[in-house]
């Protein structure tokens, strides 16, 4: 009785909300490994599985308040101002923003993830959170893959210009030698057809002899 009682407050006047940012997640980062879809039936769920804490007002998942406390504690309160009527979808924006934290400081990331992260925050900007200072530590992730990219991309290039020279330089001397070659045997035929004009015709003369 009281686990149905529970679970009716998770679902009453939010779930649209939440039902709301699950789709927009889930099509926007479905291929994102480093993404967690939310679903409706899992935020039911964690009003089961999750101890929760306030912070400054917000209802979160105690794994996250000390994060979040040291975010307000630098930036201030990141939700102030935002357009979000859901005041649970605030809080589950807040947990994924420390989710997204959490990453950044790893030294794995993959440019896959990056850019699933920046998409669900740049969400998050759309609703008036404060998270560009987030937002710009990992642009800076992203030109640094761009960079490697850059450099990995001009010796490449490098190489496929050696390349090109080499062969290029091989085709001439290709071609040089089949000119030559070419040249050589016109000559050749030159030379045996001028002999041949300078030969005697031994038999018209042979027959001049003959008549006289």
């Amino acid at each position: 009785m009281a686990g149905g009682k529970r679970r009716a407050e998770c679902e009453n006047g939010e779930a649209a909300e939440e039902t709301h940012y699950s789709i927009q997640h889930k099509q926007s980062s479905t291929n994102d490994p480093s993404v967690e879809i939310i679903s409706e039936n899992e935020e039911v769920e964690s009003c089961f599985n999750h101890d929760f804490e306030y912070v400054d007002g917000h209802r979160v998942k105690t794994q996250f308040a000390p994060l979040l406390r040291a975010v307000f504690n630098k930036y201030g309160d990141i939700s102030r101002g935002n357009n979000v009527k859901s005041s649970k979808l605030v809080s589950i924006f807040l947990e994924r923003i420390c989710h997204v934290y959490e990453r950044v400081e790893q030294a794995d990331l993959t440019r896959a993830e990056i850019q699933g992260m920046l998409s669900e925050l740049r969400l998050f900007e759309r609703r008036k959170l404060k998270v560009r200072w987030i937002v710009e530590r990992l642009e800076y992730k992203s030109i640094e893959f761009m960079e490697k990219d850059l450099e990995a991309y001009g010796r490449q290039v490098c190489s496929l210009q050696r390349k090109i020279s080499s062969i290029r330089a091989q085709l001439l001397e290709m071609h040089k030698a089949r000119n030559d070659q070419t040249e050589a045997n016109r000559s050749e035929a030159v030379r045996r057809s001028t002999r041949s004009r300078k030969k005697p015709d031994w038999h018209k003369a042979f027959c001049f002899l003959y008549d006289t």
